[in-house]
């Protein structure tokens, strides 16, 4: 029986948010689960940074999640020390860590994330449909889209802190989103997807799981380099695409 957000590991790190959708019972029920947390976060310069989720209590065991429950998840990077320019990437990875590369799915998991600024709008263990759920922004407005970081696509996004003058001060904390709300909506052919299941339909438009799918996971992680003697934000994007560049080729 797998767990609910089940976490391990220290709280200052950028969450591995893992999130797993399985079909049971005849595929009418989806679960979501957590991997253990990494520490996902590099600076350029004199600055610190973190990334926890301050909302996790650490039960012992998950709780069953299905379509329609709405669950606070709330990544949010703090400045430590210095101030900077910063900016979040968030990979959309399978449950092996491969990269998912189909964007029916890619936009179906990016459906779950919103982020509600008064915290009133999705309320945890309440259900909503998909078009009251989209009414909100996937991520905090305090982050703008940046299509053009470096190995940006549909399944590596980048959001570019700006807050108000762009600078993430020292003591500042900023959440990317906060929220995993599940349509109460979802069918089967939605959960089916959701996960990566491999599926057929009969006559009645039934759906059948051939092959189960090993879910999604959304690693996140924080970037950030310090804004003085850095002349705006295009140079400070620049620094970090240069940085990044260097460590993916590293890794190959």
């Amino acid at each position: 029986m797998r767990k609910l957000w089940d976490k391990k590991g220290k709280k200052r790190a950028a969450a591995a948010v893992c999130l797993l959708a399985a079909g049971l019972a005849g595929g009418t029920l989806a679960y979501l689960t957590d991997f253990d947390q990494k520490i996902n976060t590099f600076t350029i310069g004199k600055v610190d940074i973190s990334l926890d989720e301050p909302s996790w209590e650490e039960p012992d065991d998950g709780v069953w999640k299905q379509p329609g429950d709405t669950t606070v998840k709330d990544p949010v990077v703090t400045a430590l020390d210095g101030d900077s320019y910063m900016r979040v990437k968030v990979e959309i990875l399978d449950g092996t860590g491969e990269k998912i590369t189909d964007p029916v799915r890619l936009e179906k998991i990016k459906f779950l994330l919103r982020y509600d600024s008064e915290g009133s709008a999705l309320q945890e263990g309440k259900a909503y449909s998909g078009e009251e759920i989209k009414e909100l922004p996937m991520v905090n407005p305090a982050f703008r889209a940046d299509l053009n970081a470096a190995g940006a696509d549909g399944g590596t996004l980048y959001f570019n802190f700006t807050g108000d003058d762009g600078i993430f001060s020292k003591g500042e904390t900023a959440a990317i989103f906060n929220r995993i709300a599940v349509p109460k909506d979802f069918d089967n052919e939605d959960l089916a997807v959701l996960g990566g299941d491999s599926y057929t339909t009969d006559g009645l438009g039934n759906i059948l799981v051939t092959e189960k799918g090993n879910g999604f996971q959304l690693k996140l992680t924080a970037q950030a380099v310090q804004s003085e003697n850095v002349s705006d934000q295009d140079a400070a994007w620049s620094l970090l695409d240069a940085e990044q560049t260097k460590r993916m080729d590293r890794q190959n």
